[in-house]
């Protein structure tokens, strides 16, 4: 029990006595500890109320962001329609890629993103494993996929 409450029920208590037959500046005393005790209880509420969060743009109400995805707007669901950006990888046939397939979880896949001048957003096919894109759309729907877009 939170010792304010304890204090509280203690007042309401003495309060209660104060109906039957007791001295009258106990009650007097009462009441001014509980009339006290509810203004420090509402300036405390008020100054919760007037506590504000600043959050990063695109990021869920009441939650911080993770710090790496501060400045990317968050598309769940969704993946950036071609605008691949080719990093000189091949394909298993030995042909040019033409998309960059960068892995090591999102922090690795922005920080190549970040280090491209040319990219300005990446989708993540896995927790592991995204693609950098040089545009920030069209977005489509595409299950599994969550795409990252620079603001």
């Amino acid at each position: 029990m939170s010792p304010h409450l304890a204090s509280s029920i203690g007042l309401l208590l003495a309060l209660l006595l104060c109906a039957g037959p007791s001295s009258p500046a106990l009650c007097a005393a009462a009441r001014g500890l509980l009339q006290d005790d509810q203004a420090q209880a509402q300036a405390q509420a008020q100054d919760q109320s007037q506590q504000v969060t600043v959050i990063a743009p695109g990021a869920a109400p009441g939650a911080a962001p993770a710090p790496d995805e501060v400045g990317y707007i968050t598309s769940a669901g969704k993946s950036i329609l071609g605008n691949d950006i080719s990093c000189d990888q091949k394909q298993s046939d030995g042909s040019d890629a033409p998309f960059c397939r960068v892995c090591g979880g999102r922090r690795s896949v922005r920080a190549r993103c970040d280090a491209n001048s040319r990219c300005v957003a990446f989708d993540m096919e896995t927790p592991d494993c995204g693609y950098l894109k040089a545009a920030r759309g069209p977005l489509e729907p595409h299950e599994g996929f969550t795409s990252y877009a620079q603001q």
